[in-house]
C-alpha cells in the first residue's frame, strides 16, 4: 500500500506539472516585477502635463500599474500605455509620490518619493532686447526669470546660421552666438528656456546684425601741423548703414567730447593743451562697431 501511494503521488505530481493535454504549466513564482521611473527633464520634478516616464516588465507580463498621490490613487494604467496620467488639479508644490507595478500573480514593486510638481511654464526676461543691434559674439541670456522649480535647460540659435541649437543646463544662463555667421541685416535669435519640470517657453526674437564699422571723416578742422593760437571748430561727416549713435572729440588720446547729432561739431581750445598736441575723432555706429580718424598734431 505505501508503494501504491508513492506511485499516486508521483503521478498526480507528474499531472500538476504538464497540466492539460501535454501543456506545461507555471508555477507562481515570487519576484517582483521590475520598475523603473524616469523624469522629462531634471530628476524629482513633474509637472501634471508631464508625468514620471514608468517602465514595467515581467517575464509572466505585467497586469498594471497605479499611481498615488499624497495617499490618493490618480491613475491606473497599462503596461506600455505611456504611463501614469497625473491629477489635472495639482498644485504646484512637494507631493509624496507612489508608483506600483503589479505582475499576473499579484507581486508588486513599490517606488515612493518626495516630488517637485511645476506646471507653470517659465516667464523670462531674455537679453538682446527685440529690435537690438548687435555684433560680433552676442549673449543670448536669460537676464530674469519668475518660476516655480527654476531653470533646467536654455537653447538658442540665430536661425539663419543653420546650425543646431546650443543648449546649457547650469547657470549663468547665457549662450555666446557668432553673429558673423550671417549678414548684416535683420536676424532672429531662437530662445528656448525649460524649466525643471520640463514647462518651455519659447521665443524668437528679431535683432539688426551689424559687423560693419561706420565711416568718419573731418569736414572742417586746421590742417595737420598747423600752428594754432585760438580756439578752432572740428567737425566730423560720419555715416552707416543702420545709423550713428555718436562721434567723439579725442585730445592727445583723450575723450573731451561726444555729439550725439549730426552734424558733428566741436570747439577746441589750444590754451587747454600742451604747447604740442594731437586731436582726432571717433565714431560709433548703434551696434558698438567704431572707426577713428587719424590724428592731427597741432602747435601753439
Amino acid at each position: 500500500m505505501i508503494k501504491m501511494r508513492s506511485l499516486l503521488g508521483a503521478a498526480t505530481a507528474a499531472i500538476l506539472l504538464t497540466g492539460v493535454a501535454g501543456t506545461p504549466a507555471r508555477a507562481a513564482e515570487n519576484s517582483d516585477p521590475t520598475l523603473s521611473v524616469f523624469y522629462d527633464a531634471v530628476d524629482g520634478y513633474v509637472s501634471k502635463y508631464r508625468a514620471p516616464h514608468v517602465y514595467m516588465s515581467d517575464p509572466d507580463g505585467v497586469r498594471k500599474g497605479e499611481l498615488w498621490i499624497d495617499g490618493v490613487l490618480v491613475d491606473t494604467f497599462a503596461d506600455l500605455s505611456g504611463g501614469p496620467l497625473w491629477d489635472m488639479d495639482a498644485k504646484n508644490g512637494p507631493v509624496t509620490m507612489t508608483i506600483k507595478a503589479f505582475d499576473m500573480w499579484g507581486n508588486v514593486s513599490e517606488y515612493t518619493r518626495r516630488v517637485i510638481v511645476d506646471s507653470d511654464a517659465p516667464v523670462v526676461t531674455l537679453s538682446p532686447a527685440k529690435n537690438a543691434f548687435v555684433r560680433g559674439t552676442l549673449k543670448a541670456s536669460v537676464t530674469a526669470v519668475r518660476d516655480y522649480s527654476g531653470i533646467g535647460e536654455l537653447a538658442s540659435a540665430i536661425v539663419a546660421a543653420g546650425t543646431p541649437n546650443v543648449t546649457i543646463r547650469k547657470a549663468p544662463w547665457s549662450i555666446p552666438l557668432n553673429t558673423r555667421r550671417v549678414r548684416d541685416g535683420k536676424q532672429a535669435i531662437f530662445f528656448a528656456v525649460t524649466d525643471k519640470a520640463g514647462n518651455g517657453t519659447y521665443v524668437e526674437r528679431a535683432v539688426t546684425v551689424d559687423n560693419t564699422a561706420p565711416s568718419v571723416s573731418l569736414t572742417q578742422a586746421p590742417r595737420n601741423k598747423a600752428r594754432v593760437t585760438k580756439k578752432f571748430t572740428v567737425a566730423a561727416k560720419a555715416t552707416d548703414r543702420f545709423g550713428i549713435a555718436r562721434v567723439q572729440l579725442l585730445v592727445n588720446g583723450k575723450v573731451v567730447a561726444t555729439d550725439g547729432k549730426a552734424a558733428y561739431r566741436f570747439t577746441v581750445n589750444p590754451k587747454k593743451y600742451g604747447k604740442k598736441f594731437t586731436v582726432q575723432l571717433r565714431a560709433y555706429d548703434k551696434a558698438g562697431n567704431v572707426k577713428t580718424t587719424a590724428k592731427r598734431t597741432y602747435r601753439r
